[in-house]
């Protein structure tokens, strides 16, 4: 008489799971690459509101650090999504739309901080 292996109540639950991810989820994961840093774009959008309707609260700091998160974690989800294209090709358009996307929010901080940067160096006289 055989035993299976399935359905077996005294395995332990380590060995019971199965290592690999499904497409369904590694898709989902790689589709925030993209999506968070259009988030952060669209933090610096109200940020811009705020500022242009001189709405002076400590909320401006707290959409500066969700725009950093944001692009923080675009960067990270960037390269899961790059670890697992080589394994489904289905990954490449967000790939590069990550890549795009966290390059525009880049440079869109970039300027921040420059324009920070000159403004502050500019405040004092002398």
């Amino acid at each position: 008489m055989e035993t299976t292996d399935q359905n077996n109540p005294f395995e332990s639950p380590t060995e019971a799971s199965d290592p690999s991810a499904s497409l369904e989820r590694i898709v989902h994961l790689a589709r925030l690459a993209w999506l968070l840093p259009l988030i952060g774009i669209g933090l610096f959008v109200a940020l811009l509101l705020t500022t242009i309707f001189v709405i002076a609260t400590s909320l401006n700091f707290l959409m500066l650090i969700g725009i950093l998160l944001c692009m923080a974690g675009g960067i990270m989800f960037t390269i899961y999504g790059m670890f697992w294209s080589q394994s489904y090709r289905a990954l490449w358009p967000h790939v590069w739309a990550g890549l795009g996307v966290n390059f525009v929010l880049m440079t869109i901080m970039a300027g921040v901080l420059l324009l920070m940067f000159l403004a502050v160096g500019t405040s004092y006289p002398g």
